[in-house]
């Protein structure tokens, strides 16, 4: 952790300890990653007392009658939590931030400092869903990458062996892995979102690690109107135009499932419904070239449903 992090970290920490002190709403959950030299039970009592405001904090429980929680996670104590259903955003202090030493300057904070953290930093201090479509539809590959770093990371801490349930179904067998970074370079690169990336994505980003890959396949098709299809080199070599090939090494030389997002299904769906619907009506002065130009299909296409009318 950089300086400057470190630096926001406890400003953010103190603003939130004022606000609770004043009994003014926070909007995040503080949660506190420890390695065990405190309990929910010994550390709440150490806090209230220094704090001497009974009812500011909840301890432990997420309710929706109060605003200010801390949730402690050590291996003495373990709170299992569904992260997926909690609405707001949670502020994750690590261990190596030190907070136990520190707690006493944050409670006595004396006002609340304003301080602005870039949307593409936020996931550096807060744990929180995100929109899953814009980043499946506008990819930054960097931006992508260190985004599902943190959030690795971080669940790796709530969760009892997260990471195998973040990975379960899917072809990565290991982390960090640079296969889940390749396949993040053949999104931005080619709007071709592998399968295993896309569940990958869905689990993190909306903090659903038990999500099937049958729940996870029907959303993507929801969101994009896309669905997977079997790829191979070959096909990609066609999307890319035979410009230069980046794809994970370890689908060079076997199939893969993904979608290719330069293409709507729903969309295809609708203008082939709408071209058979042309040639049903026979006339002669309709032609095949005129029906692909209007519906935007390719004339191969429209001669083939022809074909099939007859």
């Amino acid at each position: 952790m950089d300086e400057r992090t470190k630096q926001n970290f406890d400003l953010l920490i103190k603003n939130w300890f004022y606000n609770a002190i004043e009994n003014k709403p926070n909007d995040s959950i503080l949660v506190l990653i420890d390695s065990g030299n405190f309990t929910v039970n010994s550390f709440s009592f150490k806090l209230n007392q220094l704090v001497h405001h009974e009812n500011s904090i909840n301890y432990s429980r997420i309710n929706n009658t109060r605003n200010n929680h801390i949730l402690i996670l050590n291996p003495i104590q373990p709170i299992r939590i569904d992260i997926s259903k909690i609405q707001t955003k949670l502020l994750i202090i690590e261990p190596k931030h030190n907070f136990y030493a520190n707690v006493k300057s944050y409670i006595n904070a004396d006002n609340y400092t304003e301080i602005n953290i870039p949307q593409n930093e936020q996931h550096n201090y807060w744990l929180q869903k995100d929109n899953l479509i814009d980043l499946i539809q506008n990819p930054d590959s960097t931006y992508l990458q260190a985004l599902l770093q943190v959030k690795i990371w971080t669940l790796q801490h709530i969760y009892t062996d997260n990471l195998k349930l973040i990975m379960k179904d899917t072809s990565f067998n290991e982390y960090p892995s640079n296969n889940l970074f390749e396949d993040v370079e053949m999104l931005s690169g080619y709007k071709v979102l592998t399968s295993r990336l896309a569940v990958i994505m869905y689990r993190l980003c909306l903090l659903d690690i038990h999500a099937t890959t049958t729940k996870i396949g029907r959303s993507i098709y929801a969101l994009t109107g896309t669905k997977s299809k079997t790829f191979t080199v070959k096909m990609l070599l066609n999307i890319t135009k035979n410009n230069q090939l980046y794809i994970s090494k370890d689908l060079l030389h076997k199939h893969f499932k993904a979608y290719n997002l330069n293409v709507n299904d729903k969309e295809v769906a609708i203008r082939i419904e709408i071209a058979n619907n042309l040639l049903s009506f026979n006339v002669d002065e309709l032609t095949l070239e005129m029906i692909a130009k209007s519906t935007n299909l390719p004339l191969q296409t429209i001669e083939k449903l022809s074909h099939n009318l007859l």
